[in-house]
């Protein structure tokens, strides 16, 4: 397991994005801001693979005195068992399942639930 990447929102751009690969696959997460103004507020994760949107996920982030809370992060762990690490995503708050994962073998999106 590789050291989580915080997927930090810029402030000063409606959109944030975010580059990583799964194998042989790129998998790009773009934050899309919803709220247009304060430290604190919702965004949506579009995650691509191969250059195709396969998910978009809500998420929440907050930036208020003494607060560092990114959208969420994502790792690198090896999950579907071949030689290449796949990426974890973890958005974060909002519901849905805590985690997914892009797999390195098919570069498949799948629910990876709890942490």
């Amino acid at each position: 397991m590789l050291w989580p990447t915080p997927l930090d929102v810029n402030l000063n751009q409606p959109t944030t994005q975010y580059q990583a690969h799964s194998g042989p696959h790129h998998v790009a997460f773009r934050l899309l801001r919803e709220t247009a103004t304060g430290d604190n507020g919702l965004v949506q994760i579009e995650v691509s693979i191969n250059g195709r949107v396969v998910r978009t996920l809500p998420a929440a982030y907050s930036y208020d005195t003494l607060m560092h809370q990114p959208a969420g992060q994502f790792r690198w762990l090896w999950l579907d068992g071949d030689l290449w690490p796949d990426v974890q995503l973890e958005p974060n708050g909002l519901g849905g399942a805590s985690a997914y994962y892009i797999g390195s073998r098919d570069g498949g999106f799948y629910v990876r639930g709890s942490r």
